[in-house]
């Protein structure tokens, strides 16, 4: 949880997800438009990012 009584979001914005990982919009694009991209997710037409999934996703492909 963030500050006192803030819901942290599960899925983040394009904008959020540049935030949370350091990279820039048009990496993040181009990362979420890969065929077999297991965070991303689609809300209508708005491209979405699930945090829990990209956290393991992280965990996964950096050996921590």
């Amino acid at each position: 949880m963030g500050r006192c009584g803030e819901i942290e979001p599960r899925l983040l914005t394009v904008k959020d997800f540049c935030k949370y990982v350091n990279i820039g919009e048009r990496t993040a694009r181009k990362m979420l438009t890969e065929p077999n991209c297991p965070y991303r997710c689609r809300i209508g037409g708005k491209v979405l990012i699930h945090k829990s999934v990209l956290d393991k996703w992280i965990d996964s492909n950096t050996g921590i």
